[in-house]
């Protein structure tokens, strides 16, 4: 018994390390959406990063806006025809195959209410245009975890 719960005791702060553990280098995550027409339902990943990696959208088979309730990512590079950030908020619109890149600055801002712990933006994704716009899914809506220093 004592062994099994060594055991875990192991496993969970081995897990715990490996996943909080910043890379050497600055990373760049892709986010692929794909619009499907058909069924409506497109998955996006979550995303988890560190200050100074790089977030990269890129629409794939239609057209997808992004609007991110905040302002605190730097919109570093984007093809889209429209990619505006106001004091509150980043909105990407993505024709087909377009891409936008999206840095977090060094001094991006803490969690609020627990600086330990790692900053969630949730945001919102929609897919395809008019009448056959719908919201993207899969963590309802999408979110970006960043990390804490």
């Amino acid at each position: 018994m004592r062994f099994l719960a060594a055991l875990c005791a192991v496993l969970m702060v081995v897990g715990w390390g490996c996943t909080a553990q910043r890379p050497a280098n600055p990373q760049t995550h892709d986010v692929k959406i794909k619009v499907d027409k058909l069924n409506k339902k497109t998955k996006i990943k979550r995303v988890i990063a560190f200050r100074e990696d790089s977030i990269k959208f890129t629409a794939e088979a239609g057209p997808v806006t992004i609007i991110i309730p905040t302002a605190d990512f730097t919109v570093e590079k984007s093809t889209a025809e429209s990619s505006e950030a106001t004091q509150d908020w980043i909105v990407l619109t993505l024709a087909d195959t377009e891409s936008a890149v999206l840095s977090v600055p060094a001094d991006f801002p803490d969690n609020r209410h627990d600086k330990t712990k790692s900053r969630e933006i949730w945001y919102l994704v929609i897919c395809g245009t008019g009448a056959d716009a719908y919201p993207g899914e899969d963590e309802s809506p999408p979110r970006i975890i960043i990390r804490p220093r």
